[in-house]
C-alpha cells in the first residue's frame, strides 16, 4: 500500500542506484512518511477521546492500516469506520482528499499540490510586509522560484484545490439528502471523498439498496476524481462551445 503511493520516478531511481537515499531525498516521500506519523497519532487521540461513544472496542488498534489506506487510497477497511464519531470520519477525510505522491496510484490533490498550496498562502501572507519593488522568490523542493513561477504553480495548485473541494461539497450536500436519516453529514461527506478520491472506503451508505441518485453521483465523483477535474472541464467546454478557441 505505501509502495503504491511513491512516485514511480522515485521507485525507478531506488532499484538503479541501488539505495534507499532517493527516499529521504524527495519532498513528497518524506511528506508521505511524516503525514503516516501523524495521522496515527492524531487519530489514536481521538478515537481514545470518544471510546466511551465507540461500540468497537479495538478501534484504537485500526488506525495504522486506515490511516495508509486513506493516503494511499487502497480501499482496505480494517475496521466498521461507520460506528465511530464524527471526528475520526472528518480526519480520514482530509487524508482521502490529500491523497499521496503525484506520479503514484494514489487519488485526491497529491502531496505536491497540498505542499504548493500551503507554502503559497505562506509566501502571499509574507509579501504583505514587504515593500512593492522587492525581489521576492521562494524554495520548493531546491528549487528556487521567482515571483512569477511562483504565482503560477500556486495559481494552479489552488485551481484543483478549489475545484477538488467544491465537488466534494455539492456531492456531500446531494448524498445527506437521499442516505437516509441513519446517516449524517460526516458519513456523508466520508463516502464523497472516498468515490472522488477512488479509495474505497465506506462509512455504510453505498450499498446495493442505495439511492439511484446516490449512485449515479459517485459515479461522476470517481469520474472527476480520476481525472482530476481540470480534463473533465476541458472536455465539457470542447462538447458544449467546440474545439475552436
Amino acid at each position: 500500500m505505501i509502495l503504491g503511493a511513491i512516485a514511480f520516478p522515485v521507485h525507478y531511481v531506488v532499484l538503479r542506484e541501488r539505495s534507499l537515499r532517493e527516499l529521504a531525498a524527495d519532498l513528497q516521500t518524506r511528506w508521505l512518511f511524516a503525514l503516516f506519523g501523524a495521522g496515527v497519532v492524531v487519530l489514536s487521540v481521538q478515537n481514545v477521546a470518544s471510546v466511551s461513544t465507540v461500540p468497537d472496542a479495538f478501534a484504537t488498534r485500526s488506525v495504522l492500516p486506515f490511516t495508509v489506506d486513506a493516503l494511499t487510497a487502497t480501499g482496505f477497511q480494517s475496521a466498521p469506520i461507520g460506528r465511530w464519531v464524527a471526528g475520526g470520519k472528518i480526519l480520514v477525510v482530509g487524508a482521502m482528499v490529500l491523497g499521496g505522491a503525484a506520479g503514484s496510484t494514489v487519488g485526491g490533490i497529491k502531496i505536491v499540490r497540498g505542499y504548493t498550496v500551503a507554502r503559497g498562502i505562506a509566501w502571499q501572507f509574507a509579501r504583505v510586509f514587504l515593500p512593492a519593488d522587492a525581489v521576492i522568490t521562494a524554495r520548493i523542493d531546491g528549487r528556487v522560484l521567482d515571483r512569477e513561477t511562483m504565482e503560477r504553480e500556486f495559481g494552479e495548485a489552488a485551481i484543483v484545490t478549489i475545484l477538488w473541494i467544491l465537488g466534494l461539497a455539492v456531492g456531500s450536500l446531494v448524498l445527506v439528502n437521499v442516505a437516509g436519516p441513519e446517516f449524517g453529514y460526516a458519513d456523508a461527506v466520508f463516502e464523497v471523498a472516498s468515490a472522488q478520491g477512488n479509495v474505497g472506503l465506506s462509512s455504510g451508505i453505498t450499498g446495493p439498496t442505495m439511492s439511484p441518485v446516490a449512485e449515479g453521483m459517485f459515479v461522476l465523483n470517481m469520474w472527476l476524481g480520476r481525472l482530476e477535474i481540470i480534463p473533465v472541464l476541458v472536455f465539457v467546454r470542447a462538447v458544449t462551445f467546440g474545439l475552436d478557441p
